[in-house]
């Protein structure tokens, strides 16, 4: 059974530097519950509304990322910032994971 309830609206900064508050067009989190369970997610977006961090919790544990692309838009890196891991992705018609990576956080 599922009670979640779906968010747009924006706080300052969320949708990019210099954006405002208010209703962005695009999703900004979740919160609820999924057969009993607590559920929550908010996300960010960059400048052009690119999907740039995400966090997900479930019954306490949250799993964060961070999204890079290339110049042309395309997503190339996954980070898990929990772990300070990135996953490299291959661009092109299937985004897919080459490999885990483990080296120094950039963040």
């Amino acid at each position: 059974f599922f009670d979640l309830t779906y968010d747009y609206e924006a706080s300052a900064g969320e949708m990019g530097a210099g954006s405002t508050a208010g209703n962005s067009g695009q999703l900004m989190g979740i919160s609820g519950t999924i057969d009993g369970e607590t559920e929550s997610a908010a996300y960010t977006y960059d400048n052009v509304g690119r999907l740039k961090t995400s966090s997900q919790t479930t019954d306490g544990v949250t799993a964060r990322r961070q999204f890079d692309y290339d110049r042309w838009g395309n997503r190339t890196t996954v980070w898990d910032t929990n772990h300070k891991t990135p996953v490299q992705l291959q661009s092109g018609a299937l985004i897919r994971p080459l490999s885990v990576v483990r080296r120094p956080s950039l963040l």
